[in-house]
């Protein structure tokens, strides 16, 4: 009978297993990036602009 290359690593081919089913598994989590966002209307006052023209 043919010897199995990995048999005395037997938690080695357990973590591949795990990591099969779950893929968070493998490397470093990081906290998700929050979206970036714009202001959209009015944010307050900025002084005056001075003229812009005809339009």
């Amino acid at each position: 009978m043919e010897k199995k290359k990995w048999g005395k690593y037997r938690l080695f081919d357990t973590c591949l297993i795990a990591t099969a089913l779950d893929s968070e598994l493998i490397g470093p989590t990081f906290p998700p990036i929050p979206s970036i966002t714009f202001p959209v209307g009015p944010t307050g006052g900025t002084g005056p602009t001075g003229v812009t023209g005809p339009t």
